[in-house]
């Protein structure tokens, strides 16, 4: 009714079976999280994507149409349950439920009213631009996003599987606690920021060598996207903050209050197109930057001043990098893609890491990244041990 399509319909229904799926695997996947089993998970993730996309291959090669991807997506889940029961010995069982369990249900219940808002405030650009331009510029818009995505998840998730669990086991209000925050941003920042504003800058060569010709539209999408991009994983880290120090209702305050400014820009950026939205939502996430990391860091040790010094070097380092390689960029002959990018990234490397090296300071801090870089690998080999 919504898009005027028939055929998401049955599409829809199928999918729902994923959230059915999800469910029974979602204790399974936690406790292997919990038990800083990292090497089953990504054996896990790795072999359910590998065999539903076969089964896509396959489906697609028969003729089956757009039911191949539909396949993938539910075959993932479906392959991860199976997976996930085979390498977690728990299994569910009926036992009374103790009252002491409560502070937990509420803390849980928190998190996941956070999660259920940020996940439609943040889809909803998906649906306004779906309903409102067509599925051409949403597919569009789509692998912009995903291909975007790619490097930084691959980045922040095994940061955040050491970092939280860290964090909640010291004392929020202590030294101890801040000194940990400030160094895992730092880090944070350090390797993201130049990702993505490389990203940016080789935007046309990137689309053309993964996604092809066809879809070298998304190239403008992918550099408004990357103005978001260059500052989100840093700031994400407020949320880890408030998870690590048991504010789960702050939290979900904070997911509200952000759903609402992000569902206001994306309702007024629209009226302008893909561009117009995402230049919406670019604004009000550096609007709100500020306000909302003192929101989060209340009655914790961390304090505004931690994230902005941490932050800041990388963010000025990687825009020099970016503006050395834009201009070499421009001097490139119209060459294939992956000859502009093999000239284009060791420039930006340079470019980016010469500014570190020059002052003893900072040169100080690229050693650190080496010592730190050591120290969460070692962390989380002795967590797999464990």
């Amino acid at each position: 009714y919504f898009y005027e399509e028939p055929r998401l319909y049955t599409i829809t229904f199928a999918y729902s079976f994923v959230a059915v799926l999800g469910g029974l695997s979602v204790q399974h996947s936690a406790l292997l999280r919990r038990q800083m089993h990292f090497r089953n998970l990504a054996s896990i993730t790795v072999s359910a994507s590998a065999l539903s996309i076969l089964l896509g291959i396959v489906l697609g090669f028969m003729g089956t149409g757009y039911w191949a991807l539909v396949a993938i997506n539910v075959g993932n889940s479906f392959f991860s349950v199976i997976l996930l029961w085979w390498k977690c010995s728990w299994r569910p069982d009926v036992t009374r439920v103790d009252k002491s369990i409560m502070d937990y249900v509420r803390f849980g219940a928190d998190i996941s009213g956070f999660n259920m808002i940020n996940y439609f405030s943040r889809n909803l650009d998906n649906i306004l631009i779906g309903k409102f331009i067509g599925s051409s510029a949403l597919g569009l818009y789509n692998r912009a996003y995903q291909l975007l995505m790619i490097p930084i998840t691959q980045l922040r998730d095994p940061l955040n599987a050491v970092g939280i669990p860290a964090m909640s086991s010291l004392d929020f209000k202590g030294e101890r606690y801040r000194g940990y925050y400030k160094q895992y941003v730092f880090l944070l920042a350090f390797f993201s920021m130049p990702v993505v504003v490389f990203l940016a800058i080789c935007a046309e060569p990137i689309i053309l060598l993964v996604l092809g010709e066809n879809w070298i539209e998304a190239s403008l999408i992918f550099q408004l996207l990357a103005i978001v991009a260059f500052i989100q994983p840093a700031a994400s880290t407020r949320g880890m903050v408030l998870i690590s120090s048991g504010q789960s209702r702050r939290y979900l305050y904070w997911g509200l209050i952000n759903a609402i400014l992000v569902i206001i820009a994306f309702f007024i950026g629209i009226n302008w197109n893909i561009n117009g939205l995402i230049i919406a939502y670019a604004v009000v996430n550096y609007v709100i930057l500020i306000p909302s990391l003192i929101f989060c860091f209340h009655n914790t040790s961390v304090r505004l001043g931690d994230f902005l010094t941490e932050a800041s070097s990388p963010a000025i380092f990687s825009i020099i990098g970016g503006v050395i390689t834009y201009l070499v960029y421009q001097q490139v002959p119209d060459w294939p893609s992956i000859a502009i990018l093999a000239i284009c990234f060791p420039v930006f490397v340079i470019g980016y890491l010469l500014p570190w090296v020059v002052m003893p300071v900072t040169r100080n801090r690229l050693l650190k990244v080496k010592e730190l870089t050591q120290s969460v690998l070692v962390s989380l080999k002795n967590r797999k041990k464990k």
